[in-house]
């Protein structure tokens, strides 16, 4: 399979997030039982762009049930697996990869590593937390910091957690990053709640 520019990008956002590319450049996107309407949705991207995935599976993962799809060895995915496993360990802080991304990328990214959180004060809401688990070191999280500044004009700021510092930004930045992905996690219900910011 000769990958394209739009098929490339395409493997590149579903392998920053819950993807993963094994040694001989092969990839597997694995999602839980209540996430198969976005593998799903997933798999038709990935297709659409000319990405040949395997037909959805069942497995059974540690106990859970689950659902997985396979993307055959390419030479893009070879690559990939050098640039993204340096250190044995997945690492998305090359910028010259986050310039690949676009609206429906950092979609799939957010839908696999993002999330809501609300802070309250005597029962209401009164401020939003939008997370972005990169889960690397702060000069790592700088690259990305300063690449949806540059890029999109949101702000984030990094925060410790559990040993690793990941991306947060508050109500107003929050609702900034959601008007970029929503036309795209709007398409998957089992991902409504991630925009479902507070008042």
């Amino acid at each position: 399979m000769k990958f394209n520019k739009s098929s490339r990008n395409a493997l590149l956002s579903v392998i920053l997030g819950d993807g993963h590319l094994t040694k001989s450049g092969a990839g597997e996107i694995k999602h839980c039982a209540a996430q198969k309407d976005y593998l799903l949705w997933k798999v038709t991207y990935l297709r659409s762009v000319g990405v040949k995935c395997s037909d959805i599976t069942y497995k059974n993962n540690s106990g859970f049930d689950a659902y997985s799809t396979y993307i055959n060895t390419t030479k893009w995915g070879k690559l990939l697996r050098r640039v993204l496993y340096k250190d044995g360990y997945k690492n998305i802080y090359s910028r010259k990869l986050l310039n690949r991304l676009s609206p429906i990328h950092i979609a799939i990214w957010y839908m696999d590593d993002g999330g809501l959180s609300q802070k309250k004060r005597n029962g209401e809401v009164h401020a939003n937390d939008l997370i972005l688990n990169t889960h690397t070191t702060k000069d790592n999280n700088q690259v990305i910091i300063d690449y949806f500044l540059e890029v999109w004009g949101i702000r984030f700021t990094q925060v410790l957690n559990r040993g690793h510092y990941r991306l947060r930004c508050g109500t107003k930045e929050a609702r900034r990053f959601l008007e970029i992905v929503r036309e795209y996690v709007s398409q998957v219900p089992s991902m409504a709640h991630k925009l479902n910011i507070k008042p």
